[in-house]
């Protein structure tokens, strides 16, 4: 029994933002250049995304308006405890084309080969929110706005587990950051059930927050409806699709989850495989493999609980005219997804898993007896809050091409889920 009670970690005031997100991404796979590539065109059904809030954190979406020469402004709507992907702001997410890996390790250059030699390097957000996937190598991101009211506070990626950690949704529940497969539907004499629940696609997958202090254009947050005059500062400014980069130092910051589940052939379950993304250096044009140690924070294996057959047919039941194909994405659109998974731990210090790394790998072993866990990782965290200052954070989500499980000689076809809960400390 490690985990909290061996790292004494104390999130002194825990802010608590949960955000389900359901992609639905249809890959049929091949092995090309030692990577996940996709014969096919995947597509994404479906992005349905949630944020909860407690009473330390408000949430609010991002919207936009016509500046001045015609630059697009971003300023937040109506701050609250609750938030919901959905309407016009976020009807985009509904349309996407599907995930092709690519690797970046900054979030600012995103990096695919496109032979043994070349790759394809996209600094302009070319590649983002595609509605038809026929480049190499896509990714999705979504901004929206975070403040803190009463304190300072540093934000993190949680599991949201553990005594030293309050939640919105209470001691013990199984809420947290999780990133799980979809499961497999297959039709029975009574109905429909639940046949596989494996981890394929999921551990290739990364989530990261590109976050940076400079001032945003506040002219037109007043003017809107959700204007709260206590929030005279609005911070974040990020690059338009299209639009060439800027000299604004950004925070990134990578969360791995499913750090300990493998695909490919030959690696130990339970272990740990570094993952040297690729880095575009924009001065010598030179792609390299980066050490991301300072800005990884990564989690054990999240599962389905072992009784969602059960709550699921249940579930059908009481909806009998709904179709195989979309059976679980309602169930878990409807039910939300969050209290059918164990979420797994994070490696308290991510320098610590580096350090006892031999050739890039942590053997099972080491993660099972010499390795501590927690709700949170305490050396790598997204941003400072500010109190009072709206912060604007963009998210992207992506298939990380340079993870050994992207990498696969079978065709694959398959969706995932991905639940995430934002913790704040004090320190």
């Amino acid at each position: 029994m490690k985990t909290q009670l061996q790292t004494k970690k104390l999130f002194v005031k825990l802010m608590l933002a949960a955000l389900s997100l359901i992609i639905v991404v249809t890959m049929t796979v091949s092995v090309s250049y030692a990577w996940l590539t996709l014969s096919k065109n995947p597509s994404v059904s479906g992005a349905q995304i949630a944020i909860s809030g407690g009473n330390t954190i408000l949430l609010a979406p991002d919207i936009t308006a016509a500046g001045e020469n015609g630059a697009t402004v971003h300023y937040p709507g109506a701050f609250s405890d609750s938030l919901t992907f959905s309407g016009d702001t976020y009807a985009y997410l509904s349309n996407l084309a599907g995930l092709r890996p690519i690797s970046t390790a900054d979030g600012v250059y995103w990096i695919a080969p496109t032979s043994d030699s070349e790759y394809m390097i996209d600094g302009s957000l070319a590649n983002a929110n595609l509605t038809a996937s026929n480049r190499d190598g896509s990714y999705i991101y979504v901004d929206f706005w975070v403040v803190s009211p009463g304190s300072e506070y540093k934000l993190r990626v949680s599991s949201g587990g553990g005594s030293n950690y309050r939640t919105a949704a209470g001691a013990g529940s199984n809420q947290g950051s999780s990133l799980v497969d979809m499961p497999n539907v297959i039709e029975t004499s009574d109905g429909y059930s639940i046949s596989d629940t494996t981890q394929r696609l999921s551990p290739s997958v990364r989530v990261g927050f590109l976050v940076n202090s400079q001032s945003a254009d506040n002219l037109e947050y007043p003017k809107s409806s959700g204007y709260e005059e206590r929030y005279s500062k609005l911070v974040g400014r990020y690059q338009e699709p299209g639009e060439g980069l800027t000299s604004v130092e950004n925070k990134f910051t990578i969360y791995e989850p499913n750090g300990t589940v493998h695909t490919a052939d030959g690696v130990e379950q339970g272990s740990y495989v570094e993952t040297k993304p690729f880095r575009y250096n924009a001065s010598t044009h030179e792609v390299t493999e980066a050490d991301i140690r300072d800005i990884l924070t990564v989690q054990t294996s999240s599962n389905w609980i072992d009784t969602l057959d059960q709550f699921f047919q249940t579930y059908v039941m009481g909806n009998q005219d709904i179709s195989k194909e979309n059976a679980m994405a309602c169930f878990i659109s409807e039910r939300q997804a969050a209290p059918y998974i164990t979420a797994g731990s994070f490696f308290t210090k991510t320098r610590t898993l580096y350090d006892v790394m031999d050739n890039g790998v942590v053997s099972s072993g080491q993660v099972e007896h010499n390795l501590t866990t927690s709700g949170a990782t305490d050396d790598v965290y997204i941003t400072m809050l500010q109190r009072n200052t709206p912060q604007r954070i963009r998210m992207f989500i992506w298939v990380e091409g340079q993870d050994i499980d992207c990498a696969d000689s079978n065709s694959e076809q398959g969706s995932f889920v991905l639940n995430l809960e934002l913790a704040g400390a004090n320190n």
